[in-house]
């Protein structure tokens, strides 16, 4: 029985690997701020970096206006694009395409894509770790 040689790829992509590690090297930093819409806390909805110069990007949930990513999982300092999204339900029952003669509601985004797929909002992340954010966000602003 003849021996497979050893991929010549192999080794390069394991020294690829060790070089990148699982996020070990990139700087990070923690987040945390509020979330307003119309003047209340935002519910319920999450809240994406992405970041405007390369580094890596981050996101969360937000609950009761309230967000937090943690140094570990957060952006790297620098500039970021903020995107902020939530859905409500409209109570409206529609067929669901992947269960046949089930139903599911539908939703509806309540931000509008000035803040979310065409945002406009940018924030600086300083090294600091001072990175305490508000938005004040209105679904009738221009």
């Amino acid at each position: 029985m003849a021996r497979r040689p050893f991929p010549a790829a192999v080794p390069v992509v394991l020294a690829l690997a060790a070089l990148i590690g699982c996020g070990r090297g990139i700087e990070r930093v923690s987040v945390a701020g509020e979330v307003s819409l119309d003047g209340a806390p935002l519910a319920d909805g999450s809240i994406s970096f992405v970041p405007l110069a390369g580094g890596p990007s981050a996101g969360c949930q937000i609950s009761d206006g309230r967000f937090s990513i943690p140094r570990a999982q957060g952006p790297g300092p620098g500039r970021y694009r903020v995107e902020i999204v939530a859905f409500e339900e409209t109570g409206r029952q529609v067929e669901d395409d992947d269960v046949p003669g089930a139903t599911q509601t539908l939703t509806r985004q309540v931000i509008p894509p000035r803040y979310n797929e065409r945002s406009t909002l940018e924030v600086e992340l300083g090294r600091d770790g001072a990175n305490a954010l508000e938005f004040a966000i209105a679904r009738d602003a221009s």
